[in-house]
């Protein structure tokens, strides 16, 4: 219970963070898409779609692997092993990171020109590319911080690196304005402030050379063998998955334009769903994320100690507590969905957008705490397989769907991918541990609860809507989720179990 709880208040503390994050990254958002619009959002989302895959290579699964080995390491007490997995996971970053660096500066010309049909995005792609390298490393620093139970580090990082994103891009934009412009020096802002994040992470470790990587214990041996084992696999599927993204993603506006739709339309209604809607829809995963990262480390080590009680027993509540916590999430957007977009973007088409996503928030979030539990117990190999497979399926419907029915093609698209992967991911751990997921009690009752809070809380937003955006709506949601958390304790959907499960975490009694 000790580690229980310690768990919950890490995971408290990075949701906090987190959640103050993507606040300040939603709003962040909302900022950039009045100074570009639709159609620069458009633009943005077409450069970082390259970008994404350029930062697949970089990372290559540098991540969970240094959660893994470190976690592992001191979990045994071996501190001269934790030292070292470390050092050797910074290396690999940077190997990896430097040398995507020059495949994307050599590259940005022919992507430009024969893959993007855009001559602007050559020199964004190419600022972006000298972010690589300290992102890599970022990334890698960011799992040791997990594995040692460090959140502090991993949120002053955060929060300096965003802080100094937003001023330099204010800063930037106003020196050079909107349009082609105002998405270069974005750009630029990202690019500095990742540099200035992987400096700053890199300072946080110094004083662990005398604490927990104190040289201590036996080294154990084949060390890069261990590395590339766990890293390469992750890495082979994320490159591949990142591909056939990317490739989804140049094909969406190809395919509205085939549909009808003007080359500026069609790059407009793109950035409406990739860079407006979508950001509102996994908005609520800051707080889910933090917590699904932390039980990475948490379900290694039972792994490790074959401990298949707690991992069954962990992997069930975690994904019971995400079920009723996303439908939560799906019901307010669903229902709040105009209201949101025209709070946020003043555009009524990019609430429908949310409204449409909306439904799908469950089988995503699911699919996301499911995918953690199986990556702790070492099934990241079967992860890759699904993702693959889940990622071309995608892009095949992509390239039919969507010039034949426009944006519903689309949104079909990731409804049968999303719900292909998810399900796939619950049906290997029920064949790996034993599973306790009621589908009265997980699902049901929850659905029927949200769908009951959701009156109360339209009742209410009605006479409040003539009051500010950022007063009648979180007004309404708090409503919301009061009526749910009370219909939940009624129904019996969150148990008495539960309730003293989570005093427990919290009192330590």
């Amino acid at each position: 219970m000790r580690k229980a709880k310690q768990f919950i208040i890490n995971g408290l503390a990075v949701s906090g963070v987190a959640l103050f994050l993507r606040f300040v990254g939603m709003a962040f958002n909302v900022y950039v898409s009045s100074v570009l619009g639709a159609q620069g959002m458009g633009l943005l989302s077409l450069v970082n779609s390259v970008y994404t895959l350029a930062l697949t290579l970089a990372s290559s699964g540098i991540n969970l692997t240094c959660t893994r080995l470190c976690a592992q390491a001191l979990e045994q007490k071996r501190g001269k092993e934790a030292r070292r997995a470390l050092f050797g996971c910074v290396l690999y970053s940077l190997l990896f990171g430097f040398f995507s660096m020059f495949l994307l500066l050599g590259l940005s010309k022919p992507i430009a020109f024969g893959v993007l049909g855009e001559a602007r995005t050559k020199g964004y792609l190419r600022v972006l590319a000298l972010s690589l390298p300290a992102t890599a490393l970022s990334s890698c620093l960011a799992g040791y911080f997990t594995a040692i139970r460090k959140v502090s580090r991993s949120a002053i990082t955060s929060i300096l690196s965003q802080g100094v994103k937003i001023a330099l891009t204010v800063f930037l934009v106003s020196l050079f304005g909107g349009g082609s412009a105002g998405v270069g020096a974005i750009l630029l802002a990202s690019c500095l402030s990742e540099i200035l994040g992987a400096l700053l992470s890199a300072l946080l470790c110094i004083p662990d050379l005398k604490g927990e990587l104190r040289p201590v214990g036996s080294a154990l041996p084949h060390l890069p063998a261990r590395i590339c084992g766990i890293a390469l696999p992750v890495a082979f599927a994320a490159w591949v998955r990142s591909a056939l993204v990317s490739a989804e993603h140049v094909l969406i506006p190809k395919g509205l334009i085939k549909y009808g739709a003007g080359s500026d339309s069609a790059l407009a209604t793109y950035g409406m769903m990739h860079g407006m809607a979508l950001p509102v829809i996994f908005f609520p995963t800051a707080i889910l994320s933090s917590f699904t990262s932390l039980l990475i480390p948490e379900i290694s080590r039972f792994h490790a100690e074959n401990k298949q009680e707690e991992i069954s027993a962990s992997a069930s509540r975690m994904l019971r507590i995400t079920l009723l916590y996303s439908i939560a999430c799906a019901a307010i957007l669903l229902f709040f969905a105009e209201p949101f977009g025209v709070a946020l973007y003043r555009s009524l088409p990019t609430g429908k957008m949310i409204a449409l996503f909306a439904p799908l928030i469950p089988v995503m979030y699911l699919d996301t705490a499911a995918d953690s539990v199986l990556k702790g117990m070492g099934e990241q190999v079967y992860c890759m397989k699904i993702n693959i497979i889940d990622a071309a399926i995608s892009l095949i419907l992509v390239y039919f769907l969507v010039p034949r029915i426009g944006v519903a093609g689309y949104v079909l698209t990731v409804f049968l991918s999303e719900c292909f992967n998810t399900v796939f991911s619950i049906l290997r751990l029920c064949k790996k541990i034993k599973l306790s997921l009621p589908l009265l009690s997980s699902l049901i009752l929850p659905v029927l609860c949200a769908i009951g809070a959701a009156f109360p809380a339209k009742g209410l937003y009605a006479p409040l809507s003539t009051l500010p955006a950022f007063l009648s709506l979180p007004l309404a949601c708090l409503v919301f989720l009061a009526f749910y958390c009370f219909l939940l304790s009624l129904t019996g959907a969150f148990s008495k179990n539960d309730k003293r499960y989570f005093k427990r975490l919290l009192t330590g009694k």
